[in-house]
Parts: structure tokens; sequence; C-alpha cells
């Protein structure tokens, strides 16, 4: 169970690492994606980069999962609304399309978030008792 465990940390948290460093090596596309609504200027951008990159090590690692969890899905609520709906109904049928296929995306990773973070908290009530 405990291989089954790690398993599913690394195919959930590798992920958020990749997109993170994304922010940095790709910055034109996700500044230009992320810009197009709202305006968090380059160090924002950095800054979410950073979050991604230091949950995915936290999640793969297994140390402050609760908290990197809960912080990936605020995050991931924030990015649902100020990028994801506003390129759907702003956006020609591309970039529908596109909207539609993160925005289901990033809903699915909010589920897995909020699953973490739930079995985070049985997992700490359990040891307490």
């Amino acid at each position: 169970m405990k291989n089954l465990s790690f398993l599913g940390r690394l195919l959930f948290g590798i992920p958020f690492g990749f997109i993170g460093l994304g922010h940095f090596i790709q910055y034109e596309f996700f500044s230009m994606e992320f810009t197009s609504h709202v305006n968090i200027g380059p160090y924002m951008m950095m800054l979410t980069g950073a979050l991604l990159i230091l949950a995915s090590i936290s999640i793969v690692i297994n140390k402050y999962v609760q908290l990197s969890t809960f912080a990936l899905a605020i995050l991931i609520v924030i990015i649902i609304a100020t990028v994801h709906i506003p390129n759907y109904f702003n956006g020609d049928e591309m970039q529908k399309a596109f909207a539609m296929f993160g925005l289901l995306k990033d809903i699915s990773l909010l589920g897995g978030a909020i699953i973490a973070n739930e079995l985070c908290n049985l997992k700490m009530e359990k040891e307490a008792k």
C-alpha cells in the first residue's frame, strides 16, 4: 500500500512541478495567457511558478502535504476564475475549446487536491487518537 501511495503522490505531484517550471521556461506564453484578463505582472507569474514547484516537491516527499494541497486548491480556483472562464466567454471557437479543456483539467486537479487534503486530515485525526 505504501508503494501505491508513493506512486499516487508522484503522479499527482510531478505535473505541478513541470507546470511551475513552465512559468519560468515559457514565461511569454504563461504571461500572455494570464495577463489577457488580469494584470498580475512578472513577479506574480514567477511566484505562481515557484509555488507550484514547492507544492510538487512537498507532495512527492510527503512533507507539509496538507498545507500544499490546500494552497494548490486555492490557486486552482483562482486560475479557473481568472483564466479559463474568461477565455471561454471572450474567445473564438479555438480559445473556447482550449478553455474548456483547461477548465475540465483544473477541476479534476482541484478535486485531487481536495481529496489529498482530506486524506491528510483523516491521517492526522487517526494519529491523534
